[in-house]
């Protein structure tokens, strides 16, 4: 079992919840502003919960944006490097071409003979 399976399995779920965050946040927003109009009837215990949900979605947000662009460069990063190692196999196996291929004549290749030769190794 992969020891990053919680957190991977979490990747669907970055971008549902921080658009949720984005819905909610001004609406709390909302009512804590108008908290302070006169006439107002929301109490001062709801508007320091309405000021509470507003801090708590924007720290959220923060940690769920910062968890989605981490495993996203991560993911970029494991992509470089098993890009890498394909391209450098390849050109592992044109030098191994490249030293046991002879013309018909016996001699070397030239380099002009060379260029743009790839061994399909599949």
């Amino acid at each position: 079992m992969h020891g990053n399976l919680a957190i991977t399995d979490l990747n669907d779920l970055y971008l549902p919840i921080q658009e949720a965050i984005r819905t909610v946040q001004p609406i709390f927003l909302l009512y804590l502003v108008s908290y302070f109009m006169p006439g107002s009837s929301i109490t001062k215990l709801e508007a320091y919960l309405y000021a509470m949900g507003v801090t708590l979605s924007s720290m959220l947000s923060v940690v769920l944006h910062q968890l989605y662009f981490f495993n996203g460069h991560r993911t970029g990063m494991h992509l470089r490097i098993a890009t890498t190692g394909c391209v450098y196999r390849k050109a592992s196996v044109i030098i191994i071409f490249r030293k046991f291929t002879t013309c018909r004549s016996g001699s070397r290749l030239s380099g002009s003979e060379r260029s743009g030769k790839i061994l399909d190794v599949n």
